[in-house]
């Protein structure tokens, strides 16, 4: 009979060696006016900001399921990804051309469960979508924005159009779209939006922001806590594990976390990006590495708790 390696305390701090860090849960910060290109990094855990090497885009940051990060990149007229270990983007599919809008590219790019892209954005009323690399196209009936957002807990996919004031909830299968009847605050057009647990919350200018149940495409929104003096236009985005969502101002450095009652000030963006933020959350469990299945093979029972106690995320 076979037996499983001896475990020593040497081979046993060995393997715990080769396992890397649970790193932190990041926000990832641009901006989709074309002419900034500042990209930056939050860690939740230190509230610090690390510049990284410059992008430009003109469309907001997309993360799939498994916490890749992407964007459309209208002067390359493509879809591209970033590579976190090496802090580049690269290539990742070629895209339509959207006009854009002046200086600003008021795109909106996400990326769904089963790896569809879903782009929309002013000068067209198109919806594109992927099918196995390849673009078709839905005609929507309304001028698309920078403002949308896909949850991947619920498949939910929600657009505000250029100037309007209520969003519109679109199946990602049929596209069929749901019309909301009661407008929310304010006029112009959106930057950015977000949907939690259902809900679908956007802001205008330096008025509250709004939140719409996508339950109920009849009710009148609510509003979520009272927003901070300089919070306008925000760039939202949500830690759907812990309820949270992250707001970065248009034209200040401000960045603030709601928790369902209150927006939290945190530590400020890097004061030269401070127009038209865009803003992802990448959690810390969907860049976790998990250790090898020879590692675990000499670890026996000691390993099947390793991987346990890898997977709970942190506190």
């Amino acid at each position: 009979m076979s037996r499983a390696p001896k475990l020593t305390i040497v081979s046993l701090i060995i393997l715990l060696s080769a396992v890397a860090p649970v790193p932190a849960a990041t926000v990832y910060h641009t901006s989709i006016q074309t002419s900034y290109n500042q990209f930056w990094a939050y860690d939740t855990d230190t509230d610090a900001w690390t510049r990284l090497n410059d992008f430009q885009t003109g469309s907001t940051l997309a993360v799939d399921s498994s916490g890749n990060v992407f964007a459309y990149s209208g002067n390359r007229n493509a879809i591209m990804q970033y590579d976190r270990a090496n802090d580049t983007w690269n290539h990742y599919l070629n895209a339509p051309t959207i006009t854009g809008y002046a200086d600003y590219g008021l795109v909106n790019l996400e990326v769904t469960n089963s790896g569809r892209f879903l782009l929309t954005g002013y000068g067209t009323t198109n919806l594109y979508y992927t099918d196995g690399g390849a673009w078709s196209t839905v005609a929507l009936g309304f001028q698309g924005n920078a403002t949308g957002d896909y949850d991947p807990t619920t498949g939910q996919y929600a657009l505000t159009p250029f100037a309007g004031t209520s969003p519109k909830l679109i199946d990602t299968e049929t596209f069929t779209v749901t019309n909301f009847s009661i407008a929310g605050s304010g006029g112009e057009w959106r930057r950015d939006s977000v949907i939690l647990d259902g809900h679908y919350y956007v802001q205008v200018s330096n008025y509250p922001v709004d939140v719409w149940d996508l339950s109920d495409p009849s009710a009148a929104p609510g509003t979520a806590g009272s927003v901070p003096s300089g919070m306008i236009w925000s760039a939202l985005a949500a830690d759907r594990e812990n309820g949270y969502i992250y707001a970065a101002a248009l034209a200040t450095n401000g960045f603030y976390r709601y928790d369902g009652d209150s927006w939290i000030a945190l530590a400020n963006v890097g004061a030269s990006l401070i127009h038209h933020s865009t803003i992802a959350f990448v959690p810390d469990a969907l860049t976790v590495p998990e250790p090898s299945s020879l590692a675990l093979a000499g670890l026996g029972a000691f390993g099947t708790a390793l991987v346990a106690l890898r997977r709970r995320r942190r506190k």
